[in-house]
This record gives structure tokens, sequence and C-alpha cells, in this order.
């Protein structure tokens, strides 16, 4: 896979990353809903496996529309995800309640690697179906 990012993958990838964001708050919180009166330990780290599948079908999405473009797209939409979730909790302050996974280093993380590994999915298995 050859990485080449330029600056129209940044304006691509702006639309991409905030989908990431949305659809991992709407799927979290419809977790959230339907485990409401399950507690348990660990119950953070149920959210980050919906952050790497959203970034999963992000990258898979931006490598099928944008075949030569698509990860350069990838990455600078899981930068820009990793970007929203950074602010959002620096901006929360002290006393903001936050899920610190999703928000700490491993949601971090986890959204530009998921967006690159869905970019290359997508090129080896067109390159698959090509021969």
């Amino acid at each position: 896979m050859k990485l080449k990012v330029t600056f129209s993958d940044f304006f691509v990838g702006l639309p991409a990353g905030i989908l990431i964001f949305i659809s991992t708050l709407l799927f979290t919180t419809l977790l959230g809903r339907i485990l409401a009166n399950v507690t348990f330990a660990g119950r953070d780290w149920l959210a980050l496996p919906v952050l790497a599948f959203d970034a999963f079908v992000v990258g898979l999405l931006a490598r099928l529309l944008r075949p030569y473009h698509g990860p350069g797209t990838a990455l600078a939409a899981g930068i820009l995800a990793t970007l929203i979730f950074l602010g959002l909790r620096l901006s929360a302050g002290a006393d903001g309640r936050y899920n610190p996974v999703i928000f700490g280093l491993p949601g971090l993380a986890v959204s530009p690697a998921f967006c690159l590994l869905g970019a290359w999915a997508m090129g080896h298995w067109q390159r698959k179906k090509d021969r």
C-alpha cells in the first residue's frame, strides 16, 4: 500500500473523521441504553471495539471511493477523528465526566490505526478480485 497524503485528503477526510466521531457516540449511547441496568468492571472498554469498527468501515469506504488516494484519506480521517476526541477531552476540564478509554490513549491510537487497516484491507480485496 502506497501512502501518499495530499492536502486534498484532509478536506475529504474531515467529513470522514466527523463520521467516525458521530457514529462512535451514537453506537456507544445505544450500547449504554441496552446495558443500562448492568454494571460490571471494564464497562468503559466496550466502547473501544465500537470505535475500532467505525474507523475500519470508514477506511474501507475511503479506499472504495478513492482507489488511489484512499490510504491518505483514511489516515487523514483517523487523525482528524483523533483530534476531535483529544480536543473534547482537553476541554472537559478536571471535573468533566468522559470515557477514559475512548478519550484516552487507547481510543486516540485506535482511530488512525483501524482507518489504515480498513484502507489496506479494501485494497487487498480489490487486488485479489482483479486477479
